[in-house]
Parts: C-alpha cells; sequence; structure tokens
C-alpha cells in the first residue's frame, strides 16, 4: 500500500524531464514519441519480409548481406522519420552528448 505522500508523488509530471534526446518533452510525451518510432520500425520490418525467402539464400550470400543491410537500413530511416514527424531533433542527441 501507498501512503498518501508516496501516492501524490507518483502522479505523472507535466514538467520537461531532462533524459538525454528528449529533454524538451515530458516523460510521457517521450515514450509516446519512442512507442510510435518503433511501431513504425517493425511495420517496415513486417512489410520488408513479406516475399523474401532468407533459407533459400544460402548459398547466395553477397545477395543475402545486402539485403539484410538494405532491410536494417530502412528499419533505422524508418524509426527516424517517425521521431522526426513527433518534433525529435537530432540536435537534441548531439546537445546531450556535449554535456556529457
Amino acid at each position: 500500500l501507498l501512503s498518501t505522500a508516496a501516492a501524490a508523488n507518483a502522479t505523472p509530471s507535466r514538467r520537461p524531464v531532462d533524459i538525454g534526446c528528449f529533454s524538451s518533452l515530458t516523460a510521457g510525451a517521450a515514450a509516446a514519441g519512442c512507442a510510435a518510432g518503433a511501431a513504425a520500425m517493425a511495420a517496415f520490418l513486417v512489410w520488408a519480409q513479406q516475399g523474401v525467402d532468407w533459407a533459400a539464400m544460402q548459398s547466395e550470400w553477397a545477395l543475402r548481406i545486402a539485403l539484410v543491410g538494405a532491410v536494417i537500413a530502412g528499419a533505422a530511416a524508418s524509426y527516424f522519420a517517425a521521431m522526426a514527424l513527433l518534433g525529435w531533433r537530432a540536435e537534441e542527441v548531439r546537445a546531450a552528448r556535449r554535456q556529457e
């Protein structure tokens, strides 16, 4: 059981929090942004794997490496595109790195 004081402290804060690259966002907005980026990346990965028989490419290692690289690059691009659409800025990451 939580005491009254602990329960009052457990309510989410609307103040911006300093959590690295999301220092200008509230904790809820940062979590929502991460979740949306992850969902976009997952959707891309589900789409990208359709029609590709990875096991059949055992003898074609160069093609397999190229396709894996393309899927990884596409997944990263979809994640960062979703984050950019939600207001995330790469400058925040650079500034957080400089402070460390």
